[in-house]
Parts: C-alpha cells; sequence; structure tokens
C-alpha cells in the first residue's frame, strides 16, 4: 500500500498542535496558588526581649523560595534569619522562614511586608506594628512619647514660627487629662489653637497617629540659641515628658532690622478726606497685609510735619497659620491743623524679610498732601437771623417732667394689677375689685404748677431785646425750680443772645439733659455746636427718656394682669395669652429701662469759661496734647487730684483741669 505524503504531514502538525495545547494546559492544571501563613510571636514585647516571625509556604522544597526582606526600623535588630527549612505542617511539608528579633527601644514600629518568591509566582506579608513595651508590676505597657515639632528648619529673629507639642505613635486618639508647658525666655510663645493636625500613619488595614496636644507660636526676641523646655502631658493613664529642644535663631539683615519684619506682606496707605476745613481732625490710614510676624514688627510712622498728631488707633485682625500669623495690620493716625494751607504726609518705605526667598523686599511709601481751608467766618454769620424763639407760656407754666424711674415710691405702681388680681383669687368679689381699683387711683392726680412772679417781666424783657434782664428773670425762676426743661431752653437762648456760648452750651445741653425728646432743644444744641464749629460733640443723654420704658413696663404689667382677672371671670384661652403677652412686654421694657438708665447716667462735661488745655498724664506741667475751646463737650470716665480724665467725640483721651469744665449735671 502506497503513503499519501501531505495527508501524513497534516495529521503530524495536527497531533503537534493538540499535544502543546494539552502540555499548556496540564502544566495550568499543575501549577499550584502560592500560599502563605504570617506568625508573629510575641507582639507586644519587651524592650531587649525577642521577637519570632514565621512565614510557611506551601511548597515542599525549600530550594525554590526565595525572600526579600524590607528595611528594619533602626531601632529593632535582626539576631538570625533568614532560615529556610522544610516542616510538616498538617499532615504535608510546606517551607518554614524563620526570623528572630529584638527591640532595643520602646515604642511602635512599623515592619513592612516580606516578599516570597517561587519561580515567578510571588506573594507578601502583611504589614504589622510591632510593640515593644516596658514592664512596670509585672505588667507589660508601651509608654506614651511625646516632642516638640516645629514647621521649619531655619528660624531668624522676631519670625512667628508655629510648634506643637505632639503625641507620637499612636493606635488610638486619646483624651489629654492634663498639660504643663514652660515658655521659653526671651521669646513670645501665643498659643494657636487649629494650628496641629492629626497625623495618620498607615500600616496595612491599621494606623498610627501623631496627635497634637496644643500648639504654639514663637517669636524670638533676640538671635542665638533659645530652648524649649521639656513638656509634660498625662494621656491614657500615663505621664511623659517631652525632650528639651535646641533652636538656634539666626539675626535678621541690617536693613530691616528697624521694621522687624519677617514674612511676605503688602503695604498701603490712605488718606481720608484730602480737603478740610482749619481746627478739623483728619485721618491717615495704614494698612499691611499677609502673612508672618504680623503682630510683632514695628509699624511704619509717617512724617506729619507742622499738622499736630492728636491721637492713634491700631488694630489687628489676624489668625495663627503655618506661616505665623495671616491677616490685616491697620494703625489711623489722627492730625489737625490750625491754619489754612497744604500740609505733605510722607509714610516711609517698609522693608521685611522674606525667609522663603531669603531676601529683603520693599514696599514704597507715597507722599500725600492735605489741604485746609480758612473756613467761614463766625463775624460774617452773625448778621444771620436767629431761627430759634422762645416757648410760650403755657411751656414753661406746664412743662414736660421727666425723672419718675429714679423714684423708689412710683415703682409702687407695680402693686394695683398684681394686688387686684390676688383679691379676686382670694375673695371672688368684683366690688372689692372695684372699691381696691378706685382707692388704689384716688388722689393720683397732680398739683398745679406755681407760677413764679418773674416770668412775665423776664418775657416781656426777651421780647423787648432787654437779653440782660431776660436773664436775670429767668435764672430767679430757675433757682426755684430747677427741674424745668423750659426755663433752661429760656437761658440757654438769653445767654447766647448776649454772646455768652459757654453758659448758652451748658443750658442747651441741661434743657436736652431733661427732656431728651424734644427735638426743638436738640436741634439747637446741634445749631450751636455748628455755629461754634465744635466738631465730633458728646451727646448729654440719650434720645430716649428711661421714663418711657418705666411707664411702658407698669402699662404691660397691669394690662397682662388685668387679662387674667378677666380670664377668671370668662375663662377664655385668649385672656391668658393676653396676660403672658403682657408680663412678656413688661420684663422687656425693663431691661431696656436699665439700659437707657446707665446710658443716661454717664457724665458729661463741656469747656467753661476759656479754652482749655488736654494733657497726657495729669500734671499741670505735662505737655499740652492740644487745646480745646470754649464749649467743646467730653465725655467724663475718671478724676485724679484736680483733673479729669476725659474723652472726646473722636477718641482723643487725655487730663483736663476740673475748673476748666462745666458738669452736664441735673
Amino acid at each position: 500500500m502506497g503513503i499519501n505524503r501531505s495527508t501524513g504531514i497534516h495529521a503530524v502538525a495536527q497531533r503537534s498542535v493538540i499535544c502543546a495545547i494539552f502540555l499548556c494546559f496540564s502544566t495550568f492544571l499543575s501549577a499550584e496558588d502560592l500560599l502563605l501563613e504570617y506568625e508573629v510571636q510575641n507582639n507586644p514585647v519587651g524592650v531587649k526581649d525577642q521577637v519570632y516571625l514565621n512565614i510557611f509556604i506551601n511548597i515542599a522544597d525549600p530550594t525554590k523560595v526565595s525572600i526579600s526582606e524590607p528595611p528594619l526600623p533602626k531601632e529593632i535588630r535582626t539576631l538570625s534569619g533568614p532560615k529556610i527549612d522544610k516542616v510538616a505542617y498538617e499532615g504535608s511539608f510546606r517551607t518554614r522562614i524563620a526570623y528572630r528579633l529584638r527591640g532595643d527601644e520602646t515604642g511602635r514600629y512599623i515592619i513592612k511586608p516580606f516578599i516570597v518568591s517561587a519561580g515567578e509566582r510571588k506573594v507578601e506579608t502583611e504589614t504589622i506594628i510591632l510593640e515593644v513595651g516596658q514592664y512596670k508590676n509585672r505588667m507589660l505597657y508601651v509608654p506614651l512619647e511625646v516632642e516638640w515639632e516645629f514647621a521649619i528648619d531655619r528660624v531668624y529673629v522676631g519670625q512667628s514660627v508655629p510648634v506643637s507639642l505632639k503625641m507620637l505613635d499612636l493606635v488610638e486618639i486619646p483624651l489629654v487629662d492634663g498639660q504643663e508647658i514652660e515658655p521659653p525666655t526671651g521669646a513670645f510663645f501665643d498659643e494657636a489653637r487649629g494650628i496641629g493636625e492629626i497625623e495618620s500613619i498607615p500600616a496595612g488595614e491599621k494606623s498610627l497617629y501623631n496627635v497634637p496636644v496644643t500648639s504654639f507660636i514663637f517669636t524670638p526676641s533676640q538671635s542665638g540659641r533659645y530652648f524649649l523646655p521639656a513638656a509634660k502631658v498625662t494621656a491614657l493613664g500615663q505621664t511623659a515628658v517631652s525632650p528639651v529642644v535646641r533652636i538656634d535663631v539666626r539675626p535678621l539683615p541690617a536693613q530691616v532690622r528697624a521694621s522687624g519684619a519677617v514674612g511676605n506682606f503688602s503695604y498701603s496707605s490712605r488718606l481720608e478726606k484730602q480737603e478740610l476745613d482749619s481746627g478739623t481732625i483728619g485721618v491717615l490710614s495704614i494698612r499691611i497685609e499677609g502673612t508672618g510676624n504680623l503682630r510683632y514688627f514695628n509699624m511704619p510712622v509717617p512724617e506729619f510735619g507742622d499738622l499736630v498728631l492728636t491721637d492713634t488707633v491700631e488694630k489687628v485682625d489676624a489668625v495663627p497659620v503655618l506661616q505665623g500669623y495671616e491677616g490685616v495690620r491697620r494703625i489711623d493716625y489722627y492730625f489737625l491743623s490750625d491754619v489754612a494751607g497744604s500740609f505733605p504726609i510722607s509714610p516711609p518705605d517698609f522693608l521685611f524679610f522674606n525667609p522663603d526667598t531669603e531676601t529683603v523686599e520693599t514696599e514704597r511709601g507715597t507722599t500725600m498732601y492735605i489741604s485746609y481751608s480758612a473756613g467761614s467766618s463766625p463775624a460774617a454769620e452773625k448778621e444771620d437771623i436767629f431761627p430759634f424763639a422762645l416757648p410760650s407760656y403755657k411751656s414753661f407754666v406746664s412743662p414736660v417732667r421727666w425723672g419718675a424711674y429714679k423714684k423708689p415710691l412710683n415703682y409702687l405702681w407695680l402693686v394695683p394689677a398684681p394686688l387686684v388680681f390676688i383679691i379676686l383669687v382670694v375673695l371672688k368679689r368684683i366690688r372689692v375689685i372695684l372699691v381696691s381699683a378706685v382707692f388704689l387711683l384716688f388722689g393720683a392726680g397732680d398739683s398745679p404748677e406755681a407760677v413764679s412772679p418773674e416770668l412775665m417781666e423776664a418775657l416781656e424783657a426777651y421780647e423787648d431785646g432787654n437779653f440782660f434782664e431776660a436773664r436775670d428773670g429767668f435764672s430767679a425762676c430757675f433757682i426755684e425750680d430747677q427741674d424745668n426743661a423750659v426755663l433752661s431752653y429760656a437761658l440757654a437762648l438769653s445767654a447766647y443772645q448776649l454772646e455768652d456760648y459757654g453758659e448758652a452750651m451748658h443750658f442747651a445741653r441741661k434743657a436736652v439733659r431733661l427732656d431728651p425728646m424734644s427735638r426743638e432743644y436738640r436741634s439747637f444744641m446741634d445749631w450751636l455746636n455748628t455755629k461754634l464749629e465744635l466738631d465730633q460733640p458728646v451727646d448729654p443723654a440719650v434720645i430716649i427718656h428711661p421714663d418711657i420704658f418705666f411707664y411702658g413696663m407698669i402699662a404691660f404689667l397691669s394690662a397682662g394682669f388685668l387679662a387674667a382677672a378677666v380670664y377668671l371671670m370668662r375663662q377664655k384661652p385668649l385672656y391668658i395669652v393676653a396676660c403672658m403677652l403682657g408680663v412678656l412686654l413688661s420684663a422687656a421694657s425693663c431691661g431696656a429701662l436699665v439700659q437707657t438708665a446707665v446710658k443716661y447716667g454717664k457724665t458729661a462735661a463741656i469747656v467753661y469759661g476759656a479754652p482749655a488745655e488736654i494733657r497726657k498724664i495729669p500734671n499741670g506741667g505735662a505737655n499740652v496734647w492740644l487745646e480745646l475751646p470754649e464749649g467743646f463737650s467730653l465725655r467724663l470716665l475718671d478724676s485724679s487730684g484736680d483733673f479729669y480724665l476725659v474723652r472726646t467725640g473722636y477718641g482723643l483721651t487725655g487730663w483736663v483741669e476740673q475748673n476748666d469744665l462745666l458738669l452736664d449735671e441735673m
């Protein structure tokens, strides 16, 4: 029989492909998964004690297994290993890889995975946390570890640097039971909440935590060596002490030692107004914004030339951040001039050291000009029509009277309404209620006002232009009735007509204080301040008299108890709501009464007789800051010897001799 070679070759090729597929499939089926078991003995372990690591692989031949070791922490020493041998394991043979380790210092250490290889197959162990502790009373524990942490490496004089006290390598986030921290000498050490953050260190499926106890902003005042003292922290039933930290502080470049500014800042200056009348207060605002030692550098001081600097007010709005303080620092300079002209104000350049680039940077100051005009002449305005006239005769005889809240007996008017309610509850007789109400209201009327015989003569003298006689007549009436706001107002008008402006201002303010809700009195006082060119006057009294809230308190309380009484007779829930509303409104009126009474009781004064001098200290030989014109109003804060401590309406505080002031008294 002959052989068909083409058919034979094709058959052989088919057999070869089938064999190759079978071999590949049989190889795939014979390949076992590389399985690993990781055994750690003695964890946690005492310091200097041994730790055993055993790795079991499901391969019987140790020669086919190799291992790659991770770098171990320097505090963990390898005593032996890797020892690779064949061991019996649950009825079969496996390869074991054994290590003996030792912890030389207490703490928690992350042991990264070991990588085991068998041919092309690889498998790795899990990450573990090895705890090395010490024994106390036969109990093994890992001591609490605390240390200072600095945010930056290089520190310069005046630089504000965050520093945090942290608990290290914790397996849980604890509460701090106590701390003792001593600040370093020669530096500012401000507590800064919110800077330190909890740091999480992954360790396989677990984590270690570095937890801040507290944070500070450290600002050294000079170069040299500083030490952060040891700090004591109590947590988790343990007390730990941090090591002392040494800080080397570098000096600043000579160009920025005057300002001492370290950080990154922007600098601007602005005049509130560029044109003013002579004697008017002007304001120059200097603003520095950025990040660094914002609270501690020296602000630029402008040159004011012939202008008089009266006051400075500084405000810092900054929060601690990782670069120090971030925010805005602003200072307002108050100045004035008594003469007309154009005056230069020259803010200097602002130099600061940028620690990021280690360079000195400059923000330029720009010279500005303020113009003062002569203002209007009082002599030219003398011919103007006087816009105020005396009140009517009836107003003098029956003036508005305030001050009921000051009389203790008036508070008895809080009693009738609750008393009537109690009578109704106890006796349940409506007639008794009516008799009680009539009895309590009996005599509630007021006696008619007494008329002074000098009043008509004073009114006629004023109308005839005889202001001396008018003032004498009003004064005689005022001696007998010093709570009469209309008489005070009449005396103020008479004094102004006689060009006695100090007395005019005194009686105008007294009229406002006696009747603060009178628009007529306030209009004259404001007009007089404008006429005399007195800036920023101090108000003698709040615009709403405390009596308004006193009467409201009585009225609302009475209405509330009246509603409660009607409820007992009518039994309708609406009256209960009215009662509660009345009591609540009465309580609110009581609160408003207290607030307005406190404000009403603040003492003010005016310069009287001659210009007054305001000084920095209560001493007649002290330098004079400013001369205050007659009629100028001030707020009294305190007294010392023959001087009053005063504050002007634009915020200037100083001392004035008592003889130069006339108080706003009732």
